[in-house]
């Protein structure tokens, strides 16, 4: 093989390489089975305890979308104030690794928390 072949090899090469990494790294993230908001983010000292990427509208409305038309699955509000707002995910199958999710935003930031399935 002569050096231009060579190198045209080695580009194709980098470039699919790139091109799967790129799609497994802008993939949205995943907890017990479920898919969650893009940008969301695991705390470092809970490992069950994400700070999700979206409003908490946004986030509820990710959660109906995945999770909604699944049987045994509740979706409804646990809290309603003025700066803390909160709603229950309650998985009543024993479909996923998990038997309940609150989410909450309190001020301006909105967390994700799995009950783990014991």
């Amino acid at each position: 093989m002569n050096r231009l072949s060579q190198s045209a090899v080695l580009c194709t090469l980098i470039f699919l390489l790139s091109a799967g990494w790129s799609a497994t790294a802008w993939a949205d993230p995943s907890h017990l089975g479920v898919t969650l908001p893009r940008n969301s983010r695991q705390t470092p000292d809970e490992p069950d305890r994400w700070v999700s990427g979206k409003s908490f509208t946004e986030t509820v409305g990710h959660f109906r979308k995945v999770l909604g038309a699944r049987e045994g699955i509740r979706i409804y509000q646990i809290v309603a104030l003025p700066r803390v707002q909160a709603v229950h995910v309650e998985n009543g199958s024993s479909q996923f690794g998990w038997t309940g999710i609150n989410i909450s935003q309190i001020d301006d930031r909105v967390y994700i928390f799995f009950i783990r399935r014991r």
